[in-house]
């Protein structure tokens, strides 16, 4: 036998051409022109190859390090999957179910969906994907289903803190905030899903509360805080902190060619068109809210900025803000609990993104001014 299978792997060869064995593949072709460009890089321009590995490795230093590994946010992705977890075992997951039924009944969907979005306001945008997701697959919710949640999740404040700094400009300006929070939290949370319900994502299905698992976990106390705490550590340092290494080595590369400030030159003239604040709407996309509030609120207390335009930057600040998190977070948590393609799940992000800026033009444009004089 051993003979045969020799004899078949000769002949084999025999039939390839030497034009066939020579032939070069794609990525053959694409890894040796990268190796000629690295190596005439080296050549005229070494100081730009250590340059940029000089940039990525500070931009991470200064941004990450600060913030996620000694720094409040870090610190605040652990206490909040700590946090999600004894809401869990609380019962909050199967009472928020039972809430959202009727609604999920009315839309003809898993009464599941909006629970991601609750816990991404309760908590953190990370820790949201990390308890619901899994609770939307064990709950059976389609895949369309699961990017309604997702788009839905997008519209609420990545934490809790930023949404405090956001109410404190509200107060600021003199603007009920009872008000607002109904076009900026009440209203998505039923039209975002009404929309795509029923018209991209339509494989949706309702299921009785009678039909879905129990969510409440059977977990001692110690268990459950302390085990929720060593899983925030794994999300925050296996997840959380290698993305934002990537994410930020990428935004050093474009800063150190000069082409990141023609993307936020980009991001300040969508605010503008959205009647959102510039300034501080594009510190809120690109940092954070917790940075791009306090810039709002001092504008505020000068006078130089009107009733409609805090509204729609309280709005965007009060989203799944910086881009980070959209672009990168929440599609590769979310596919690693879910399985859908990260692209996919980038597609949704994007989509929920584009209507929360839709959103605050039409409240910042036209509803605002008429509400807040």
């Amino acid at each position: 036998m051993e003979s045969e299978s020799k004899t078949v792997i000769i002949e084999s060869e025999e039939k390839q051409t030497p034009s066939e064995k020579q032939k070069w593949t794609k990525w053959q072709i694409i890894g040796l022109t990268v190796f000629i460009l690295f190596m005439l890089a080296m050549l005229f321009v070494p100081q730009h190859v250590a340059g940029v590995f000089d940039a990525m490795a500070q931009k991470c230093l200064d941004i990450v390090v600060k913030n996620w590994v000694i720094g409040m946010t870090g610190v605040a992705t652990i206490v909040a999957v700590m946090i999600g977890r004894i809401l869990e075992r609380l019962g909050m997951t199967d009472a928020l179910i039972r809430i959202f039924s009727p609604i999920a009944k009315l839309l003809d969907i898993n009464p599941t969906f909006l629970i991601p979005g609750v816990y991404n306001f309760l908590g953190d945008v990370n820790a949201a994907g990390r308890i619901s997701a899994p609770i939307l697959k064990k709950a059976e919710a389609t895949k369309d289903e699961i990017k309604i949640a997702v788009c839905t999740m997008i519209q609420f404040p990545p934490t809790f803190a930023s949404f405090l700094l956001g109410i404190s400009c509200l107060a600021a300006a003199e603007i009920n905030a009872f008000v607002v929070l109904i076009f900026s939290v009440l209203l998505p949370l039923l039209i975002v899903p009404l929309i795509l319900r029923f018209t991209i994502y339509r494989d949706c299905k309702y299921k009785d509360v009678s039909d879905i698992p129990s969510f409440t976990p059977e977990k001692g106390a110690m268990d459950t805080i302390f085990g929720g705490a060593i899983e925030g550590a794994e999300v925050l340092f296996l997840t959380i902190i290698p993305i934002a290494c990537a994410m930020f080595s990428i935004i050093a590369t474009l800063e150190y060619f000069n082409i990141w400030p023609y993307i936020e030159q980009a991001l300040f003239y969508l605010c503008k068109l959205c009647n959102i604040e510039p300034a501080s709407g594009t510190m809120s996309m690109i940092v954070a809210a917790t940075v791009g509030f306090p810039m709002l609120k001092e504008m505020i207390l000068s006078g130089s900025v009107g009733a409609g335009m805090v509204v729609a930057t309280f709005m965007l600040g009060t989203s799944s803000f910086p881009i980070t998190i959209p672009l990168s977070n929440v599609p590769i948590i979310w596919n690693k609990a879910t399985g859908i393609p990260q692209f996919e799940l980038l597609r949704c992000c994007v989509l929920g993104l584009l209507l929360r800026f839709i959103s605050c033009a039409i409240v910042g444009y036209l509803i605002a001014p008429l509400i807040f004089v």
